[in-house]
């Protein structure tokens, strides 16, 4: 410390724990021929507190005199403090916040994925020490706390080769200087003792796998702190490992949006020694993949434009579960024989006739007439939670509104046609896309604007056959009758076979919950395990 610092002023009380009273600090800082004085904590709380007085060093951070200094905006340093400064001949730190010691200097510390006490916890632990907390995550910082993996700070620190640790970093620090006070919290071995697994916060399933590549996988996700399940549990599951797109595991993991991903994914994380964005290792049907690049030659790879509430998402994060939905709308469009390969529709008698017949429909022909624009909107409801929205033939005040409508259903509204959309509402005007649409193998529900409005105006998502722009779905119905004339001997699909499918499947695997409230899992059958 230099010579020239004004008055230290020593609040008299208590003991710092590596046995050194504020006394023996006192005199060792009088002895360098420092400006200090001793100040009782009884005679603030009376008298109140000098504004001429602006150092103050107690070793007692909690309490009603550390209060009132901190009322009063008095610089606050521990005794510690003191002494490391004293020894390493550096001033006083500059801060406005308290400074109980230097464990921390040089660290400029982010969170991410904490809870907000435990943050805050953690801030001032950081700031005590004499660290510099971030909210947001730079260049500058040092360091980044997670409480899991996955996060976007997550992957732009381990892409800038940022340490990435636990919140015991910094708490075992703290402990650490009340037996060491000259005990470094950033150094290099120190930090390696906390840094976060690169699993943590995966719960990890397997499906399709060999029984010596599951207890191999299962070896890997726990010592790189993950959790291993053998069973999907809903709200605990969050990845499936899986090699290809098949399974009662791989349907429901789809339902309840576990990341469905190649094995490679958990191997390259650890060569990697960080968590990898799950979006390289998506595992899609081949049919999904090669409509993708039919839709629209110029769509990317990993990623598709869509505006939901004004905000860009990318294909990977939608695409698993909303590929599943079109394929599940358009077998609601009537086809029976949709559900057997060997009879599907003939995309080309779809198109031409969908063509001819999109604006027969009643809804359309009196459209202008029906339609209100005023409809009052709700506000809280998820009405059209999990729809993804395609709007055509609208005006700019027309679409306007019905992205307000949008925004408090909780649906998702795409700029263009892709293997997402599970609707297409038609307005006014030529709907071009549509031969678009109906030149791929993804058959969204195309429906009239009345759909949207109505549904509004009943909170709730209306069933779409009653606005469908296809009169009656007779475009499917005309087309599937085509292919029964060409396989009489075939044995017809019944109509319901989808659901009953569906509740066979719900009735095998779903655990029903229970009155304390054990997750949902879904189980390997003894006799098919796989």
């Amino acid at each position: 410390m230099p010579s020239n610092e004004i008055t230290l002023h020593f609040v008299k009380g208590g003991e710092f724990h590596d046995g050194k009273s504020l006394q023996d600090v006192f005199v060792k800082v009088k002895s360098k021929e420092l400006d200090v004085e001793l100040v009782s904590g009884k005679e603030l709380l009376e008298k109140g507190v000098d504004e001429d007085k602006t150092l103050f060093v107690t070793d007692e951070f909690t309490g009603d005199v550390f209060e009132l200094l901190l009322a009063h905006k008095k610089r606050i340093f521990g005794p510690i403090c003191v002494l490391q400064c004293l020894e390493n001949e550096v001033p006083l730190p500059n801060r406005l916040h308290p400074v109980y010691c230097l464990t921390m200097s040089g660290a400029i510390v982010s969170c991410t994925n904490i809870a907000r006490p435990l943050r805050e916890k953690l801030k001032q632990l950081i700031e005590r020490m004499n660290g510099v907390f971030a909210r947001d995550l730079t260049e500058e910082v040092t360091h980044l706390i997670a409480g899991e993996v996955g996060s976007a700070k997550y992957a732009t620190a381990a892409k800038l080769k940022k340490p990435i640790v636990l919140p015991s970093w910094v708490e075992e620090a703290w402990q650490h200087m009340q037996n060491e006070h000259q005990f470094d919290g950033t150094d290099a071995k120190f930090v390696d003792e906390h840094r976060c697994p690169i699993l943590k916060g995966c719960s990890i399933c397997v499906s399709g796998l060999d029984a010596r590549r599951r207890e191999e996988i299962k070896r890997l996700v726990e010592k790189h702190g993950g959790i291993y399940l053998a069973d999907l549990q809903l709200k605990h599951t969050t990845h499936l490992l899986i090699e290809k797109p098949t399974g009662k595991k791989y349907n429901f993991a789809l339902r309840w949006s576990v990341h469905c991903i190649q094995p490679d994914w958990l191997y390259d994380c650890i060569n990697a020694g960080c968590w990898l964005d799950e979006r390289e290792y998506l595992v899609m049907l081949d049919s999904d993949l090669n409509s993708t690049s039919k839709i629209n030659g110029t769509l990317s790879a990993t990623t598709v434009d869509a505006t939901m509430n004004n905000t860009t998402i990318s294909s990977s994060e939608v695409s698993r579960k909303a590929a599943q939905a079109a394929k599940q709308s358009a077998k609601s469009y009537g086809s029976k024989d949709r559900a057997n390969e060997s009879r599907q529709l003939s995309l080309t008698t779809i198109q031409t006739s969908g063509l001819r017949m999109l604006h027969k429909s009643k809804h359309t022909a009196n459209k202008d007439a029906t339609c209100d624009y005023n409809v009052p909107i709700p506000s809280g409801d998820q009405f059209l939670d999990g729809c993804r929205l395609y709007l055509t033939g609208f005006n700019e005040g027309q679409l306007d509104y019905l992205q307000k409508i949008i925004n408090a259903g909780g649906a998702t509204r795409f700029n263009q046609i892709n293997p997402s959309v599970s609707h297409i509402v038609v307005g006014d005007k030529p709907i071009k896309d549509i031969e678009k649409l109906l030149n791929s193998e993804f058959s969204p529900h195309v429906v009239t604007v009345q759909w949207l409005l109505q549904s509004c105006r009943h909170v709730k998502c209306l069933p779409e056959q009653e606005y469908y722009c296809f009169e009656s779905n007779d475009v499917f119905e005309e087309a599937g009758k085509s292919n029964e004339k060409n396989n009489d001997k075939e044995k017809k699909v019944p109509e319901t076979r989808v659901d009953n499918e569906n509740d066979e499947i719900l009735k095998q695997y779903l655990v029903v919950m229970q009155n304390n409230n054990q997750p949902s899992t879904v189980k390997a059958e003894t006799s098919n395990k796989i």
